[in-house]
């Protein structure tokens, strides 16, 4: 039969019964700004100038977002121990062990900056500059791969890998506009965000 993973199952108890000072370790960790910049392009046409039967004009647009710092990091927060479990450690006195959580972030929000270059009715039109900007709430899960050890007669966790995983269906957006001379094609949504967050 399957052998009980007693120590794995003794970790995860011991972390659910310390969620509370985990989540306070980990906004004193956090930044609540982290200064980091994400680039993406995105290409889209449609019809500007509608007529009775047809389109009269079609308007394609090249956009570049770039966030410069995503603020609220600190809302980052561990919900639940999912389940831990040892792992063969080649190391004396060493343990590997994962461990898989569920994590939330609310009310993040990201400010940044976005250009275009539009053509209208094949006819190109100055570059234009404006603000980009989204708060969101995202839900997934992270595994943490690492080695406990004894230290100090307690046994002690060392992260060494951490996998996140936010699915499109854990992401709810509050807010996400691209601000470009009111320009209404220019507002992205859905995958594009998606893929940011990621």
């Amino acid at each position: 039969g399957a052998t009980v993973d007693l120590i794995g199952m003794a970790v995860a108890m011991t972390l659910r019964q310390q969620l509370e000072a985990i989540n306070e370790h980990i906004r004193e960790g956090i930044p609540d700004t982290i200064e980091e910049v994400y680039s993406a392009k995105t290409n889209k046409t449609g019809c500007c100038m509608p007529g009775f039967w047809s389109c009269l004009c079609h308007c394609t647009a090249l956009g570049q977002v770039k966030f410069a710092n995503l603020t609220n990091a600190k809302m980052l927060r561990v919900d639940d121990v999912l389940n831990a479990s040892t792992t063969d450690s080649n190391t004396y006195g060493q343990l590997g062990l994962r461990v898989f959580l569920n994590i939330s972030a609310e009310r993040l929000a990201g400010k940044g900056m976005a250009s275009a270059q539009l053509d209208a009715c094949s006819k190109h039109i100055s570059h234009l500059f404006g603000d980009a900007g989204l708060k969101l709430t995202a839900r997934g899960t992270a595994r943490l791969d690492g080695t406990l050890l004894p230290k100090d007669g307690k046994m002690c966790f060392t992260s060494e890998r951490v996998v996140l995983s936010v699915p499109a269906a854990g992401v709810q957006f509050i807010e996400s506009k691209v601000d470009l001379g009111g320009w209404q094609m220019l507002d992205l949504a859905g995958s594009f965000w998606d893929n940011a967050i990621h």
